[in-house]
């Protein structure tokens, strides 16, 4: 859209923020998604006069910093007011003046103005340091999913438009659609999430559901560059007065869920490629374990039961919070330190953890078992060394350096690690990369991983070099168990 940069657009947008909740309950939504904490440095694209901003610094703590984008000099004028205490703060009109780099990119309900996201995808890539993110929301009637039903007697909040439009039927009516939906015709969920991925990010798509008013609604189509559309030979107060008397004979208790799309896409902390999957290996031995021994690694997927799975993921987190790791919603309270062995409670954990039923029945199946023996080619035996983790945030706990096991357990040279994800696990989220190929060389690794889910296993030879992705959560936890399994 243009018209932005125009004082009477920027005050009556500024009045339709006072009255009406929808940009700040989406903004809330979008800090919440962006996973701050206090000292990230943050870049707000198409900032407007700042209700991102007013979003995000509660987060970022006394040393955070944002800088605000916004071309639209009326706008950015609102926005200097409204934050001119706010020494965190700095204004930008072009991105020739942004930083280097930002471990946050955020961009409020204005990401779809733009013609070529891709190009702009690629180009805020370029902004993030490693582990940083994109975060951004779209209204999803903007990407072709129509809202609605709500209540009252206009339940979609569609007659004010059919007012008009049968007031002035040439321009209302061709001009509705783009109104309440203007870029579904150049993207989609599937194109924005391509073209994500093609920038080199990694996406997490959310949703935030919130309330429309027709009140709400009404006052939108007022903003100066909506109404164009609908009456461009017109003024802005010409095009007001319309809508106010179409408006005046609406149920006014009429109101319809309005549905905002979201993304967090991560930049991940260091270039790794995508693991294949192996699973169609696990009826035929022979190219299995040819596989596994020219690797050193193999992935497979839904092969343990879920509720196995859930089982032991549940006992984790029960004995966690009785070690005063995780709150009550699992999210990490542990403090910091140096290395996962070194948090408080650690080895608590694991003698709670190994006690339970849960984590026999995992380490006791014979699906697993015998999946092992396909690589040994026999009897093997379990129990050398098997851990439960619970891999807190980056900024609380680094991430397990790149090592080979080999080098810690004392036992069999041919010794196979099963690595199972309790929770859905990616590169965010802290998921385990190998290096194929590496038990057999010396060479500089080539980092893999994959996405994977509960029920998922990765089979990693003791030789083979592998690392943790950081987990690039606020709070998040990424569980998961390790169990190691010899020849007899």
């Amino acid at each position: 859209m243009s018209g932005w940069d125009d004082a009477d657009t920027a005050r009556t947008y500024q009045q339709f923020d006072s009255r009406h909740g929808r940009y700040r309950l989406a903004n809330r939504a979008l800090a919440r998604h962006a996973e701050l904490r206090p000292g990230l440095t943050v870049l707000d694209l198409a900032a407007g006069s700042g209700g991102t901003v007013a979003a995000l610094l509660p987060e970022l703590g006394e040393v955070g910093r944002v800088d605000a984008l916004e071309p639209a000099r009326a706008m950015a004028d609102l926005g200097r007011k409204r934050h001119a205490a706010e020494g965190r703060l700095r204004w930008l009109d072009s991105m020739d003046a942004a930083a280097a780099s930002y471990e946050r990119v955020t961009c409020g309900a204005a990401i779809w103005q733009w013609d070529d996201l891709a190009a702009l995808f690629a180009e805020l890539a370029q902004r993030l340091a490693p582990g940083g993110a994109l975060v951004f929301n779209i209204p999803a009637a903007y990407l072709g999913r129509p809202d609605g039903p709500g209540g009252g007697a206009d339940p979609y909040l569609i007659q004010v438009i059919q007012l008009l439009a049968a007031d002035t039927p040439g321009v209302v009516a061709s001009s509705a659609v783009a109104t309440a939906r203007p870029n579904e015709t150049r993207w989609s969920v599937t194109r924005i999430a391509r073209a994500l991925r093609a920038a080199g990010l990694v996406p997490r798509r959310w949703q935030q559901r919130q309330k429309l008013t027709q009140a709400a609604w009404c006052d939108w189509l007022k903003v100066p560059p909506v109404s164009a559309g609908l009456w461009p030979q017109a003024t802005a107060a010409e095009r007001a007065e319309r809508i106010d008397a179409a408006a005046a004979g609406l149920d006014r208790d009429s109101w319809r869920p309005e549905l905002w799309l979201g993304w967090t896409a991560w930049r991940p902390a260091f270039p790794c490629a995508q693991l294949g999957d192996d699973t169609r290996l696990v009826g035929r031995p022979a190219e299995l374990r040819a596989r596994g021994r020219a690797r050193g690694v193999l992935r497979l997927s839904n092969i343990l039961p879920r509720r196995l799975v859930a089982d032991l993921r549940h006992e984790i987190l029960r004995a966690a919070a009785a070690l005063g790791l995780v709150d009550a919603r699992g999210r990490w309270c542990g403090g910091c330190a140096g290395a996962a062995h070194e948090v408080r409670g650690w080895v608590e954990l694991q003698a709670a953890v190994a006690q339970t039923s849960a984590f026999a029945a995992i380490a006791g199946n014979s699906l697993l078992s015998g999946l092992v023996e396909m690589l040994h080619g026999g009897s093997v035996r379990g129990a050398m060394g098997s851990v439960c983790r619970i891999a807190p945030p980056e900024h609380c706990v680094p991430a397990t350096p790149a090592h080979r096991d080999s080098d810690y357990l004392h036992g069999p040279e041919n010794t196979w690690i099963a690595w199972l994800p309790l929770t859905p696990c990616g590169v965010p989220e802290g998921v385990l990369a190998v290096a194929p190929g590496s038990h057999l060389s010396e060479m500089p690794p080539q980092w893999s991983a994959a996405e994977l889910q509960p029920g998922d296993l990765l089979l990693v030879h003791a030789h083979t070099l592998h690392r943790a992705c950081p987990n690039l959560y606020a709070a998040r936890c990424r569980l998961s168990v390790d169990l190691r399994f010899a020849a007899e």
